[in-house]
């Protein structure tokens, strides 16, 4: 079972294995010697120069073996093959006129991948061990990346321009652009992240991709469990967490099968210095796979992922009416049917066919929230005005310095969703011991729906409308292996038809990369690439529809542009990377990107009143370094990343420039550079593996603070983010224990999360620089009237001593312990000292 159980695997998870069988005396080649990877049905033949190949391996390590008539056969053992990897593999064969025994060597791991041409960032299983539940946790320490809030900045770019893909299969919500399906870790084997370039196979993506690679077969009944929660720890460092996880891998017949669940519980899923209310959240996640080998040459496999998460959110200013303010529900679901046919030993055909689903709701919830059923709205009808009253717990009603709501619900009412269905194909050849040759396509059909009601009770805006969209992608792209020169020279087409009465929009994108060897440990690499990405949707399609909108005067209101152009990226690369000493690996990535057609917002003179719409009109420039140092040592291993990043440019995303100028009055908007919000200069991260009696990991943080702008400054360019926040910093430990009991196998783990309980600052008031005060000063002489009972203004939580009137003091006392709750200081911190404990036990 185990043999066939291996072709299961789809050929985007699969390494190649590469080389040469010589005659040990006169170094000829061995024409139409044997390769045979032992234990497996897979092998070769050397053709007439001595050269071999084998396409279709699994990720593992292997014993190959070489033999040929006359000659003494040779076992190299111990080779690790790896996605996307190319081992290469020279055998020396000695003649001999009687049979001997087989040479056996091991092979050595090299440290170096000499056929990435580009930066390529890989995360194991076993690595998943530490961080979130979520994989988008485990990418947040890699060179490159940034994390502002929730959201992942590579170089610089939006956190819309990543394509995230699940067994390569994009999971971006086309409408939103944000991730349409949460996928757990626990179903992952890999995660593959290209931070930079990427080859033409990819179309829809600017600033990096992430390849999410699901669970391998097992051709063994197992079951895992795993609990983790952090709800014994006292209650200021407890916020209700707590993770469930049950992974079964079920062979039946010649079919694998693998069913996964995953349940996440949280009482503030966004936690800062003291746990917040009205924060909750609960997701779960299903996955399953099934697969079929037939004849050794073909294989089928299906799988499905379904995630469902929903969460409250918190506000300050809604702080005292909190169950009348914002909740989401997020559904999403993934199915994908793939299939490989090996024709002979060199040129593989794949055929992948996918539906995704995402729907997201968004408004008051009703009710009270369980993970197990969707959380129901109000409707239309039920939704009030917000208003900022006096019935606050001060008693405040100086219009001046009201800020919280007292009365009414969160003003918007939204319900989308997005259909995707996509049919990818591939085929592959290797031609030659220089070439490999890949020939591929996509087409994508969108279906996207969207019901929006803002501002519902007093002046309701209703935004209905259904488009479906198309894109069609075609790319070509060869791979040359000759003489220590490894190169990447690919061509993509992309074509995108909006579907709203409007002319197709198309892309040619050169890709090209290389990798040359300078000496024995050293290579020199460089990658040049064209990418583009269509705008989230709904810049295409939000109020095309609404006609009644067109008639608003203030603010003009912002409409959809069918006619938008793809966003557009050159980026150029150059690196060093070299095993500077045994065991020490040494990489330097200088790099640039100029960006253009990024959408923004503008104003259009138009009749009967003017109104904003999106328009290809921002660009941002981006540069900068990495410089990454790692010893791969048996017990302990430790890996030192630099970065230094500019990101300048004329918005920081797509609606900055009608909520910061347009929404306020002002329509003359300058197109000059700025630090972009994330904009974070210095980043520095130490990560330390070990393994002993127990094993973990430890991983350190120090980055400069992200910018922001002085008070009357954000109307002015040349004063836009010219200060920066205090540096962010922050350390965690992850261990993890192994041991066996009764033939179960067993993990503890455990996590302390911000190890030496540092405050991290996240926000400061821009009038201060400061975390705590928001610079605000309160004029007693602003206080001069009495309120006497009985006066509309009057409110006892102003009367003090109870005396049937308000002096002025204490309308001062009031008013200055209101302003003081309005500091929302608890928000501007990063959380404190976390410990969580684990167990996994594995069912056999």
């Amino acid at each position: 079972m185990k043999n066939w159980l291996l072709l299961l695997i789809p050929f985007y998870l699969l390494g190649k294995i590469t080389g040469w069988v010589r005659e040990k005396k006169t170094d000829k080649p061995i024409p139409f010697a044997n390769l045979m990877v032992l234990n497996t049905p897979y092998g070769t033949a050397t053709n007439e120069k001595g050269f071999f190949c084998l396409l279709n391996i699994p990720p593992g390590i292997y014993s190959i073996e070489a033999s040929a008539i006359g000659y003494q056969s040779m076992v190299v053992k111990d080779v690790i093959v790896e996605r996307e990897k190319v081992v290469r593999l020279n055998f020396i064969l000695e003649e001999m006129p009687i049979e001997l025994e087989k040479i056996t060597v091991t092979a050595e791991r090299p440290l170096i991948a000499k056929e990435w041409t580009r930066p390529t960032y890989i995360l194991k299983a076993k690595e998943m061990t530490f961080a979130s539940d979520y994989f988008t946790g485990l990418l947040a320490f890699q060179p490159g990346v940034i994390r502002a809030e929730s959201l992942l900045h590579i170089r610089g770019g939006r956190a819309e321009e990543v394509d995230y893909r699940l067994d390569g299969v994009s999971i971006i919500d086309p409408l939103l652009g944000e991730l349409g399906i949460d996928i757990s870790k626990g179903i992952l084997e890999e995660v593959i992240f290209f931070p930079g370039g990427f080859g033409s196979e990819y179309g829809k993506a600017m600033s990096g991709v992430i390849n999410l690679i699901s669970l391998y077969p097992s051709n063994k009944i197992t079951q895992n469990v795993f609990f983790k929660t952090e709800r014994f720890t006292p209650k200021t460092n407890d916020y209700g967490y707590a993770n469930y996880q049950t992974t079964t891998f079920l062979p039946i017949g010649r079919f694998q099968n693998i069913f996964s669940f995953d349940l996440s519980l949280t009482d503030d899923a966004d936690p800062r210095f003291y746990k917040l209310p009205h924060k909750e959240r609960q997701d779960y996640c299903l996955y399953g796979k099934t697969g079929y080998q037939w004849l050794g040459k073909a294989n089928f496999v299906l799988s499905s992922a379904f995630s469902h998460s929903q969460f409250n959110r918190y506000h300050p200013q809604w702080k005292f009416n909190l169950n009348n303010y914002r909740s989401d529900l997020k559904k999403g679901q993934v199915i994908i049917f793939k299939s490989d046919i090996l024709f002979g030993e060199r040129d593989l055909w794949e055929i992948t066919a996918s539906r995704f689903f995402t729907e997201k709701k968004y408004g008051v919830k009703k009710g009270n929230m369980s993970w197990w059923r969707d959380i129901e709205f109000k409707e239309l009808a039920e939704y009030e005005i917000p208003k900022m009253t006096m019935d606050n717990p001060f008693g405040v009603g100086v219009v001046k310095y009201l800020y919280f709501y007292t009365r009414g619900d969160y003003q918007e009412l939204r319900h989308t969703s997005s259909l995707t269905y996509s049919l990818n194909y591939k085929f592959s050849s290797q031609i030659s011991p220089i070439h490999q040759v890949f020939l591929g396509g996509e087409n994508n059909f969108y279906y996207v729906k969207s019901d929006w009601i803002s501002f519902p009770s007093w002046y309701p805006s209703r935004d209905t409308y259904t488009f479906k969209p198309s894109h069609f992608g075609l790319w070509l792209e060869d791979k040359i292996d000759y003489r220590g020169l490894f190169a990447n020279i690919g061509l993509r087409f992309d074509r995108f038809l909006p579907a709203a009465e409007r002319q197709p929009k198309a892309q040619w994108s050169p890709r090209l990369s290389a990798s040359h060897r300078i000496t024995d440990w050293l290579f020199f690499r460089w990658n040049y690439g064209y990418y583009f990405q269509i705008p989230n949707l709904s810049y295409f399609y939000d109020q095309v529809k609404n006609k009644e909108i067109r008639y608003r005067q203030n603010p003009p209101p912002l409409i959809g542009n069918p006619d938008l152009k793809p966003e557009r990226t050159t980026a150029y690369e150059i690196g060093l990377q070299g095993e500077v000493s045994k065991n020490l690996l040494g990489t330097f990535n200088l790099w640039y990107k100029d960006v253009k057609d990024l959408v923004g917002t503008r104003i259009v003179l138009a009749l009967p009143h003017p109104y904003t719409t999106y328009t290809n009109i921002d660009y941002a420039r981006l540069k900068g370094l990495e410089i990454i140092w790692e010893i791969k040592g048996k017990n302990f291993s430790p890996k030192l990343a630099y970065s230094l990043s500019y990101a300048q440019g004329t918005s920081s995303y797509a609606n900055e420039n009608y909520y910061e100028y347009i929404i306020r009055g002002d329509t003359n908007i300058p197109l000059a550079e700025y630090s972009l919000d994330f904009d974070q200069r210095h980043r520095l991260f130490f990560q330390l593996d070990f393994s002993s009696f127990i094993s973990g990991r430890l991983i350190a943080y120090l980055g400069q603070g992200f910018p922001y702008t002085p008070p009357g400054g954000r109307g002015d360019r040349q004063t836009m983010n010219t200060l920066r926040r205090p540096w962010r910093k922050s350390a965690d430990l992850y261990l993890y224990k192994e041991f066996s009991l009764y033939g179960q196998d067993f993990n503890l783990v455990g996590e302390l999360l911000n190890i030496l309980g540092i405050r991290d600052i996240l926000y400061v008031y821009p009038a201060t620089g400061k975390p705590d005060d928001d610079g605000v000063w309160i004029d007693y002489r602003e206080f001069r009237s009495v309120v006497f009972l009985g006066d509309p203004v009057y409110h006892s939580a102003r009367d003090l001593n109870h005396d049937g009137l308000i002096n002025p003091n204490e309308n001062y006392l009031a008013v200055v312990a209101y302003h003081q709750v309005t500091v929302d200081w608890i928000n501007n911190y990063g959380p404190g000292r976390r410990v969580r404990l684990g167990v996994e036990i594995k069912l056999r």
